[in-house]
């Protein structure tokens, strides 16, 4: 099996084996005794082979460029003040992006903007529950800063969870800045830290209520030294004790070029030695204004930079396949690093050719 592909019969597997996985752990005995961990490692694998082997079937939505926090490790703040229009996705690109999607074979679509947040879009659910329609995709992930997942929104997500027959929706992941209000507005530069756990609790209770399934993973992005009591932190935020619960720990952040450099953060190194284009370059990122760019993190669009632009929604799938290569071209035989690339700290060496990937058909031709 070649890497950034999974054939259907393993797939369906994995599928498969996570739904039982999941509906086991959600039994009460097991959940709190030490089953649990026998299962768990299950859960942990299909994910990690559902999402991270499937490479370049990886598409992220960006719904919103317009965002409600003013977090001290993103550039958001320094590219409102270029000339980009930040905005919400209309419906009109939104169809477009569809139509581009219908013509491809990316499995699974992450609605996650580069510099905004989800929730921004009030349409937000209406772009979901379009995207499940979209039979080439098996999953669809939700990324948010929790400040907007009032009651509203929360029902909404119920809907969408009781709607989504073929479970897709796989998980969905809350950016949050500490475990107290100090700490989170140093992260984050909004106070807004009751009201996002507010958001969470009650999120918790009415998935535990309804009896769902979806996996929500807390990913607390803090000072290098700061202290984190995971336990307490789950139990505080957890009191119906709903079993999908994961907590992840992020205490070094990409030393992004321009952005100012706090001395409570820890920052990466920057690699030196980049011999191959990077294999995130293989993923598309819709933009809210339509745009189309190669990668889709948090350093792809810097203020007044554009080289990973692919295009727009306005262009034909050949058109933007062919500026992708120009770029992987450019960085494997003339060792031309994308000026964004060049200090990012995120660089994953890919060696593989896209000939045989079955994802873009256009591949074939061009490779």
């Amino acid at each position: 099996m070649s890497k950034g592909s999974v054939n259907s019969t393993l797939l369906n597997t994995l599928r498969f084996k996570r739904r039982i996985a999941l509906k086991v752990y959600s039994i009460t005995f097991i959940n709190r005794s030490f089953l649990k961990h026998l299962i768990i490692p299950v859960i942990s694998v299909c994910n990690y082979v559902i999402l991270r082997k499937m490479g370049n079937c990886f598409v992220e939505m960006e719904i919103s460029s317009i965002c409600n926090s003013r977090c001290i490790f993103c550039p958001y703040v320094d590219i409102t003040k270029t000339d980009k229009k930040i905005q919400t996705m209309s419906s009109e690109i939104y169809d477009k992006v569809l139509e581009k999607l219908h013509q491809v074979n990316y499995k699974i679509i992450s609605f996650t903007p580069t510099t905004g947040d989800t929730l921004v879009n009030q349409n937000w659910d209406h772009y979901i529950q379009k995207s499940l329609s979209l039979q080439s995709i098996e999953y669809v992930l939700l990324y948010t800063n929790g400040i907007l997942m009032n009651e509203t929104n929360i029902e909404k997500l119920i809907v969408l969870l009781k709607t989504d027959k073929k479970k897709k929706i796989f998980s969905l992941l809350f950016s949050l800045g500490g475990f107290d209000e100090k700490t989170y507005l140093f992260m984050f530069g909004v106070d807004k830290f009751n009201q996002v756990i507010e958001n969470i609790k009650h999120l918790l209770t009415r998935l535990q209520q309804e009896k769902l399934d979806l996996l929500i993973h807390l990913e607390f992005r803090i000072p290098f030294e700061y202290q984190v009591n995971v336990p307490s932190i789950k139990k505080g935020l957890n009191p119906t004790n709903y079993p999908f619960l994961g907590t992840r720990i992020l205490r070094e952040f990409l030393g992004i070029e321009g952005l100012k450099r706090y001395d409570e953060v820890c920052y990466r190194d920057d690699l030196q030695d980049k011999p191959n284009a990077c294999s995130y370059l293989r993923k598309t990122r819709f933009a809210a204004d339509g745009g189309i760019w190669a990668d889709g993190c948090v350093v792809s669009e810097l203020p007044n930079e554009s080289t990973l632009k692919l295009g727009t929604v306005n262009d034909s799938w050949m058109d933007i396949e062919v500026k992708r290569k120009q770029i992987i071209d450019a960085w494997n035989i003339k060792k031309e690093i994308p000026m964004p690339c060049q200090k990012c700290t995120m660089y994953r060496c890919d060696a593989v050719t896209l000939k045989n990937d079955p994802t873009n058909p256009i591949w074939k031709e061009l490779y």
